[in-house]
């Protein structure tokens, strides 16, 4: 393999993994960071629904657990179990 080869190969592969870095990391960490701020900003009275499905309304929120009643029951689950605020 001659040098010019292998200078456009390692060129080829670097382009490669900065697309991946751009297309797949960066959007990835930024979905992540909204989720949890999400999950932090959950305030008692707002509507939720867990990842195991259960949808309930907020009762108490403490630091890592919130209380939801969802029908007749109460429930305690910690804040990273929850999926999606329903507005």
């Amino acid at each position: 393999m001659d040098s010019r080869a292998l200078t456009y190969t390692l060129i080829y592969i670097s382009l490669l993994i900065v697309f991946y870095y751009i297309f797949i990391v960066l959007p990835g960490k930024k979905r992540r960071r909204e989720h949890e701020e999400m999950q932090k900003a959950v305030r008692a009275g707002d509507r939720i629904i867990t990842i195991g499905g259960i949808s309930g309304t907020v009762a108490e929120a403490s630091e890592q657990t919130l209380v939801i009643e969802s029908g007749t029951s109460r429930l305690e689950v910690l804040r990273s179990a929850v999926q999606v605020v329903v507005h």
